[in-house]
């Protein structure tokens, strides 16, 4: 191989690994890391009844838990037949407590949501 051969492929390798440099700190400087945590949330609802009269009053009440322990201080929702009836926020515990009383005959389907 000649000398001039040699300079050519030397520069064309260095080319190569310039190249291949510069993409990898591009890459690096660009890139993000995010952590997500993943938590188990529970929110009960209990009724102390399923059949009551107009205007009888009916106590639904239950607990948010995430990861095993009560959380405080959060909003719950009351929905009626997916209409926001009401709202209350847990105790220190977790814990919450309705009272609602129907105003018609039928069935109603009732159902609490947590938020924050």
């Amino acid at each position: 191989m000649d000398t001039k051969s040699s300079v050519l492929i030397s520069l064309v390798c260095s080319v190569i690994l310039f190249s291949s440099i510069a993409y990898a700190l591009t890459t690096t400087i660009l890139s993000q890391k995010k952590t997500v945590t993943v938590h188990d949330y529970s929110l009960s609802m209990n009724l102390s009844s399923i059949d009551i009269g107009i205007n009888e009053t009916l106590t639904i009440s239950g607990q948010l838990i995430m990861n095993g322990q009560g959380i405080g201080s959060k909003i719950i929702q009351l929905f009626a037949n997916n209409t926001n009836v009401d709202s209350t926020t847990t105790d220190v515990n977790g814990f919450y407590a309705f009272t609602w009383s129907s105003p018609t005959v039928g069935a109603t389907e009732l159902y609490t949501k947590a938020e924050w």
